[in-house]
């Protein structure tokens, strides 16, 4: 994002079609996964179908675009659900595994290591909340519910598996190239483009997989 920011002008000003993928870009059409309504219906999922009342969430760096989305998607989905924000409940860090552990740690050091459910701003951060939890005997669905985001390969590396978001990058790509045909044909196209994005429910949150079972 960073490098995004620094490029952005020289990028505006060399004139040619662009399309930035996730990251909105002024002046660049931008492809982006509604992140804001996969994380709500996930949250509203482990409300409604499991009954969780006391949801932690671990997010990422608190000015990163993503982590920004998904938390205010908690945060509504409680709201309209008649849950009450407890901001001690809610933890930034930076998207890494080892973010995982320490959040295991310092909801711990609270007494709220095992709520209800581990909303988590990434799949790596929730299998670090795993190994730390694991270490200290607990395991998902029996203590806790946990989910994360993106469906990489960290959601497959645990039993039980993790329950989380398909950002569908795939999708992405291929609208991204649409939207830049339509500019070398020199068509307007909207400077935002959203898709949605499937919930993947897993052991983690005790909506075992066909593979699992």
């Amino acid at each position: 994002y960073d490098m995004l920011k620094k490029y952005h002008q020289p990028l505006l000003q060399c004139g040619k079609p662009m399309v930035s993928l996730e990251y909105e870009m002024e002046g660049i059409p931008t492809i982006v996964p509604d992140g804001y309504d996969a994380e709500y219906r996930l949250v509203e999922h482990l409300i409604k179908e499991h009954g969780c009342r006391k949801i932690n969430y671990i997010g990422g760096s608190s000015e990163h675009p993503d982590n920004i989305v998904r938390k205010k998607a908690y945060k509504d989905a409680l709201i309209a659900n008649g849950i009450p924000v407890e901001q001690h409940r809610i933890r930034d860090y930076s998207f890494m595994d080892s973010d995982g552990r320490q959040a295991y740690a310092d909801f711990k050091e609270l007494g709220m290591e095992l709520p209800d459910a581990v909303v988590c701003a990434n799949d790596a951060m929730a299998l670090g909340y795993c190994q730390a939890a694991e270490a200290d005997g607990k395991y998902p669905p029996e203590d806790f519910l946990i989910a994360g985001y993106d469906n990489d390969e960290n959601s497959k590396a645990f039993t039980p598996l993790i329950t989380t978001i398909d950002k569908n990058a795939h999708a992405m790509g291929s609208l991204g190239c649409e939207v830049l045909l339509q500019l070398l044909k020199g068509e307007e196209v909207e400077p935002v483009v959203t898709y949605s994005q499937q919930l993947v429910m897993r052991g983690s949150c005790g909506c075992f997989a066909p593979e699992e079972l």
